[in-house]
């Protein structure tokens, strides 16, 4: 049995030219389908056709119907992968809305036999040809069965906390009346399972040995003896979540002599040039299985640097084995090696657990550093401090060499200490205004293991942080008479973010618009922040797209209470450690104040003692501005009279 997947896709992609050109007879004719009637399937996310020449595709009105024959289920087939080869026909189905109302691809799982029929002239060929009408059928079977235990009966361990059972559907486990018991074969050690748990497809089950006493710490929930172990798991105890019963079932796991890593070089102190790494393991080494990708050296941020060579070096104790790099690394940097489990198995049968080695390349040429760095944004400058690395003895040959350039024109003169090889310069100004400060260190001010110091220029800006109050700048639509209410946008005087939950949910999501005894939801619109605004849409619905609101028109007055809005917020920019620009957040969970009242056309308006002029019409639009004539749909003043324009 396999899995139906995207994956076929690509290798039969690749295969279409072939495919076509194989057509040696110049018919139209199917090739291959996918899902086939032969071969059981456990999904299928769409339907596959080859043919022997390039097609075109007019889908019917409606799709085609993939029938469930069992249940008479409906999956419909509604468009066709314009990526995939000329004479390829792949049908994807329609779209579903998942329960967070996300649309998803259809997918079929369920178990039982399926069919579909191509109508005539769905499929033609370019030149005309046209494809008769076919019923494909394939079979979907996904049973419950065991697919991984941990420990298991093939490999050896070196202790079991737990034991683990993976499935190949999602379980529930109860643990039976009478307990679960490992026994030890050369032995009369006995554990018990004392609790278990189903966690999506695994069934997870802890333990602790029987003994006489109840002190707790005589408990031993670690089985490490060296030896054989079985224990049977009832059947009923774990099922899947559809209800089939696991039948009893026998395990058994071997615990062996542990077969670790005891040393590795270089060590942890480093070296300047990696170019080989030698692993100590505790037992002999019986078999080395490189993976077929190879091992690859990575970087800090796990970038591909050099490969191992797949040659490995065995020593004569068959203990530690050495690694030669492709290429030597000289930089200075931490560098990281995964060693997948299963390389190395050792005599007794055991294999070598994943673990990720980490080296240190130093680069040991005497040099200087500062407290302070190039293109630093400060908010105070204090003394100068001069660190050392690589260097034995540092001499101060001259004590007032350093000078600060101030912003502006100023300069102070830096006075040098020399303590515990590091040098601190004192300044004789105050450096409090703010702007950019240039320090200049000139060359031979001291000697490094007798070697004098290169010259050193650099600046820093003095920025001091100022913590600015949020504020809302304005809320749209502006407080007053409005014609309806659709969405409701709030601009901040600095950028705001939607404060989080114990659980990471936007706490402030919806809030309430309130007009007398109704209350209106409105739900925040992530799709249009732009970071100093929030925008809420009344009486949202999702259209599985995006949320569409659904204005209010109904008369009366509407208020909203902002205290409801929770944010949190920032203050001045400024440089972070790795030099990008970001921001200090100064306040978390930071509710908003006031409120805002909208009306929407309630009979007596604001415009009154309206004077007829000459048995003309005295017209007002609800801004307040007369106008000459009726335009358009909405509510105006007339003669002192709202009028409603539909």
């Amino acid at each position: 049995m396999r899995k139906f997947t995207l994956f076929l896709l690509s290798m039969f992609c690749i295969l279409g030219a072939a495919v076509a050109q194989d057509n040696s007879d110049g018919t139209f004719k199917l090739e291959s389908s996918l899902p086939n009637s032969k071969d059981a399937v456990t999904s299928v996310d769409y339907i596959q056709l080859v043919f022997s020449k390039d097609v075109e595709v007019t889908l019917p009105e409606g799709g085609i119907e993939v029938v469930n024959n069992d249940t008479k289920e409906v999956h419909k087939l509604v468009s066709r992968n314009e990526y995939a080869p000329a004479n390829y026909v792949v049908l994807n189905f329609e779209y579903k809305q998942n329960d967070k109302g996300d649309m998803e691809p259809n997918v079929i799982k369920k178990e039982g036999s399926y069919s579909y029929t191509i109508p005539a002239g769905v499929i033609r060929s370019v030149d005309g040809e046209e494809f008769p009408e076919t019923t494909f059928s394939f079979t979907v079977s996904n049973p419950f069965k065991l697919v991984y235990s941990n420990p298991s009966s093939d490999v050896p361990v070196s202790s079991v906390n737990f034991i683990q059972l993976e499935f190949s559907k999602e379980v529930t486990v109860e643990l039976p009346a009478a307990p679960i018991i490992i026994k030890h074969k050369e032995s009369s050690d006995e554990f018990e399972v004392v609790n278990g748990n189903a966690y999506g497809k695994n069934a997870i089950f802890y333990l602790q040995k029987v003994t006489e006493s109840t002190k707790e710490e005589d408990i031993v929930t670690a089985i490490t003896a060296i030896g054989t172990y079985t224990y049977t798991i009832p059947a009923g105890v774990i099922k899947s979540i559809e209800g089939e019963e696991f039948p009893e079932q026998t395990f058994t796991f071997t615990i062996s002599e542990p077969f670790e890593i005891v040393n590795v070089t270089p060590d942890e102190n480093g070296t300047n040039k990696l170019d080989k790494i030698q692993i100590t393991f505790s037992q002999e080494i019986e078999k080395i299985d490189m993976p077929a990708s190879g091992l690859v050296i990575v970087d800090l941020y796990w970038m591909p640097v050099t490969n191992i060579k797949k040659e490995v070096t065995l020593s004569d104790d068959n203990k530690t084995v050495t690694f030669e790099l492709e290429a030597p690394i000289t930089t200075p940097g931490n560098y990281n090696l995964d060693l997948y489990n299963g390389i190395f198995v050792s005599k007794g049968g055991m294999q070598n657990q994943y673990t990720t080695l980490t080296f240190k390349v130093i680069d040991y040429t005497p040099s200087f550093s500062t407290n302070l760095k190039d293109g630093d944004r400060v908010e105070e400058i204090n003394n100068l401090e001069i660190t050392f690395q690589n260097v034995k003895e540092v001499k101060l040959v001259d004590a007032n060499a350093v000078v600060a350039y101030l912003p502006g024109d100023g300069e102070s003169v830096g006075t040098a200490k020399l303590a515990n090889n590091v040098i601190t310069v004192t300044f004789d100004q105050e450096m409090s205004e703010e702007g950019v400060y240039t320090f200049y260190i000139p060359e031979g001010m001291f000697t490094m293991d007798g070697v004098p110091n290169e010259a050193r220029e650099f600046s820093v800006t003095l920025y001091k942080f100022r913590i600015i109050p949020l504020e809302i700048v304005s809320v749209t639509p502006e407080e007053g008479t409005v014609a309806q209410l659709d969405k409701i946008i709030i601009e901040f005087n600095q950028d705001v973010t939607l404060s989080m939950d114990e659980n990471w949910q936007q706490i402030s999501r919806e809030i309430s618009l309130k007009c007398g005894d109704k209350e209106y939801i409105l739900t925040y619109n992530s799709d249009s922040n732009i970071g100093h605004k929030l925008e809420y849409l009344v009486n949202a619905n999702w259209t599985g797209y995006e949320y569409e609101s659904t204005p209010i028109v109904e008369e009366g007055t509407y208020i909203l209470d902002l205290s409801d809005i929770i944010v949190d917020h920032a203050a001045e920019d400024y440089m972070d450690e790795w030099g990008y620009p970001s921001k200090k957040w100064h306040e978390k969970s930071k509710r908003c104040e006031g409120t805002v009242k909208w009306i929407i056309g309630i009979g007596d308006t604001s415009i009154g003692n309206v004077e007829v002029e000459n048995g003309k019409q005295v017209i007002y639009d609800l801004t307040g501005r007369r106008i000459e004539n009726l335009s358009g749909t909405g509510i105006y003043i007339v003669n002192g009279k709202k009028v409603i324009i539909k």
